[in-house]
């Protein structure tokens, strides 16, 4: 037998997102208060099947339809509830692009109605973009030798199965050799190093560029000849898979060119505001405070 819920006294629970059992889910966690009725639906934007309903106490109307049963001593008509105007609904944007747990990838959902609060809560955490961490194709670009960033991202994805790098950077900004021989060698991932970023592009999953950085130079002639060794334009795009993801750590200089910024490839600014995040995230693991992220209250 399926199982859609678990239970306690007084809280019916959902731990799962049951796509084909929608409506079944949303009649079961429906709330009210005498004065007014909601089912347990989504406040966003939902793709799938489903049934809005807000309904209010005395609005309804007689349904004289008769039909075969109608005979076995049922009454004259039935009286039904009417639905009344959706006042929950909220459209949540990610990247602008609408959240749909339909469409989107759901890493964990839980529905909990609460019969004893008369409450309904929902927490529920979607990937985007690749939707993995393994088997990836990266290419770091830039400043390979002094950027931080690089070296800390390249010590993070060594972790994950089937990760590949690809360097691209002039000879004189090339990852350092003890990041190559402490980190990246004993992982056992792939790596190659190149001089040209045309090359590569149609081979990669994620391009993260770096800018060239100025305060790392000891004399500002080396600065300058390096400093458009790589710059991605409109026309290298191009070149890149349509499901390219562009990144930088951000400032950038003209490493990336503005007309870039429009391409849905370019996730840099979508990534400094994901940090912003990740930092909240862990400032609140710090303070050992519970962060209820995702979470909302629906209370009649």
């Amino acid at each position: 037998m399926k199982t859609i819920f678990e239970f306690d006294p007084w809280r019916l629970i959902e731990t799962e997102l049951h796509k084909d059992d929608m409506r079944l889910s949303e009649s079961m966690t429906s709330i009210g208060n005498g004065h007014m009725g909601m089912r347990g639906n989504f406040e966003e934007r939902y793709s799938g099947d489903s049934h809005r309903g807000t309904y209010l106490a005395g609005v309804w109307f007689p349904d004289k339809t008769r039909v075969g049963w109608w005979k076995n001593g049922y009454p004259q008509y039935f009286g039904k509830v009417i639905n009344a105007m959706n006042i929950i609904s909220l459209r949540v944007r990610i990247d602008r692009e609408d959240v749909d747990l339909y469409e989107d990838d759901v890493v964990s959902f839980s529905r909990v109605l609460d019969m004893r609060a008369g409450v309904l809560t929902r927490e529920f955490v979607i990937r985007r973009e690749k939707g993995r961490l393994n088997n990836l194709t990266i290419g770091l670009c830039g400043d390979l030798k002094f950027g931080r960033t690089v070296h800390s991202l390249i010590k993070s994805l060594v972790r994950w199965e089937g990760i590949r790098f690809v360097f691209i950077s002039p000879e004189e900004l090339h990852v350092p050799s003890y990041i190559i021989d402490e980190v990246v060698k004993p992982s056992g991932c792939e790596y190659k190093e190149v001089r040209t970023m045309d090359e590569v592009l149609p081979e990669l999953d994620v391009l993260y560029m770096t800018r060239v950085q100025r305060e790392r130079f000891f004399n500002e002639e080396d600065y300058i000849r390096l400093k458009d060794s790589f710059i991605l334009d409109a026309e290298k795009m191009k070149l890149a898979p349509k499901d390219l993801i562009v990144l930088h750590p951000l400032p950038r200089i003209n490493e990336i060119a503005v007309e870039v910024d429009d391409d849905p490839r370019a996730k840099y600014f979508v990534q400094a505001q994901n940090s912003v995040y990740v930092r909240m995230a862990l400032i609140l693991m710090l303070l050992n405070i519970e962060p209820g992220l995702f979470e909302e209250e629906t209370v009649c």
